[in-house]
C-alpha cells in the first residue's frame, strides 16, 4: 500500500494572505490525496476550521521550540513555506524535510514601486503561490478561492433581503477611504448598507451613520466575528471594499465588488481573484504604480493617494452594476 504523503503548509498571516493559500491547500489534497496540515497564527483559525481539505491546524505559540517540537511528532514529507521569513525558514529547517518555499519577487516588486518598472508578469501572487508547488505536479485547478462557513452562524439581521457591504477598513490609513468620500456615496446608494471592519473602525464607522442623509445604515465594527463578517458578504449584492482581507474573502464568494487602490495597485498582484465578472477596480490619478508594498507610505506629500479617488467614479460603478446604467 502507497503511503499518503503528509504536507505542512506554513502562512503565519494576514487573513488575504491566508484566503489566497487556499487553491494550495486544495490543489494538493485533491491532486495527491495527501494529508495536509497548516502552520498560522490561532487568531486567524476561522479562516480555515471548516476546511475539508486540511487534517490539522498548527498554531504558531509564543515559544516557536514548542511548536517546532509538536510538529516534529507529525512526521512530515513535504514543508510548504508560503510565508518564507526567518521564522518559517526555521521551523522548516528544523522539521528536517524537503521544502518548498515561495519566491517572494521583492526585488521586483521594489523595481515597480521605487521605478515605475513592472516585470512581475502580470501575474496574482495565487499563480505565484502555485509556482511554489509546481515540482510536485500540481497545477492550479481555475476554482478560485475557498472560504468555508460554520452551520451554525446566527446574525440579527434579515440576510434575505437586497443588501450592500462596504469594508472600511485596511492595515493603513493610505488603504482607506476617506469619510468624506463615503458620505458623498452612500447618500446615492439605494439599499441598505452594513459596514464592516474590525473594533478600531467602529467609532469611524458611528461617525458616518451620524453624519449621512441616508438612514439604513449598519454599523457592524468590531461586532462580528470573521465568519459573521463572511457570511454577510457571503448573501450581499455587492462588495465596496478598501485593498483588504474582506476583499479576498468577496473574491472566494464570487463576489461583485468595487474595490479601491491608493498607495496599493493591482499591479503587486493582489486583485480580486476570480471575483464577479462585473467587479470595479478604482484607482488612484496620482500614479499608475504602488507608493509601498503593503500601503505604509505614500510618495504624495500633498494628500495621500487615495483620496484622490473621487465618489464620482464610485457612484458611477455603483450604478453600472446595480442599475445597469
Amino acid at each position: 500500500m502507497q503511503k499518503v504523503l503528509k504536507i505542512l503548509v506554513i502562512r503565519f498571516s494576514s487573513i488575504g494572505d491566508i484566503v489566497l493559500t487556499t487553491p494550495v491547500i486544495r490543489c494538493l489534497k485533491k491532486q495527491l490525496d495527501a494529508e495536509i496540515h497548516f502552520l498560522t497564527k490561532e487568531k486567524y483559525s476561522d479562516i480555515l476550521s471548516e476546511n475539508p481539505y486540511l487534517e490539522k491546524i498548527h498554531f504558531l505559540d509564543n515559544d516557536i521550540n514548542e511548536t517546532i517540537s509538536n510538529l516534529k511528532q507529525e512526521g512530515f514529507d513535504y514543508v510548504i513555506d508560503l510565508h518564507n521569513n526567518i521564522r518559517s525558514r526555521l521551523v522548516a529547517l528544523q522539521l528536517r524535510c524537503t521544502t518548498k518555499y515561495y519566491y517572494k519577487s521583492n526585488l521586483k516588486k521594489l523595481l515597480l514601486i521605487k521605478l515605475g518598472i513592472n516585470i512581475l508578469d502580470n501575474l496574482h501572487v495565487v499563480d505565484r503561490y502555485m509556482k511554489t508547488v509546481h515540482s510536485l505536479g500540481i497545477k492550479n485547478d481555475n476554482l478560485g478561492l475557498d472560504y468555508f462557513l460554520p452551520s451554525d452562524i446566527n446574525l440579527e439581521f434579515d440576510t434575505s433581503k437586497k443588501f450592500i457591504c462596504w469594508s472600511i477598513g485596511a492595515s493603513y490609513i493610505n488603504k482607506k477611504i476617506s469619510l468624506k468620500t463615503i458620505l458623498e456615496v452612500s447618500d446615492n446608494i439605494k439599499e441598505p448598507l452594513i459596514l464592516l471592519g474590525g473594533i478600531e473602525d467602529y467609532e469611524f464607522a458611528n461617525n458616518i451613520i451620524n453624519k449621512a442623509v441616508k438612514k439604513d445604515i449598519y454599523n457592524f465594527c468590531g461586532e462580528l466575528n470573521l465568519s459573521q463578517s463572511a457570511y454577510l458578504i457571503k448573501n450581499s449584492s455587492l462588495l465596496l471594499t478598501n485593498d483588504s482581507g474582506m476583499m479576498h474573502i468577496g473574491s472566494a464568494f464570487k463576489k461583485t465588488i468595487i474595490s479601491f487602490w491608493g498607495c496599493t495597485k493591482p499591479s503587486l498582484g493582489f486583485w480580486p481573484y476570480f471575483s464577479d465578472n462585473n467587479s470595479i477596480e478604482i484607482l488612484a490619478n496620482y500614479s499608475n504604480r504602488p507608493c509601498s508594498k503593503h500601503g505604509s507610505s505614500c510618495r504624495n506629500k500633498n494628500e495621500i493617494c487615495i483620496n484622490s479617488i473621487e465618489s464620482r467614479e464610485i457612484i458611477i460603478a455603483y450604478k453600472k452594476i446595480m442599475l445597469g446604467k
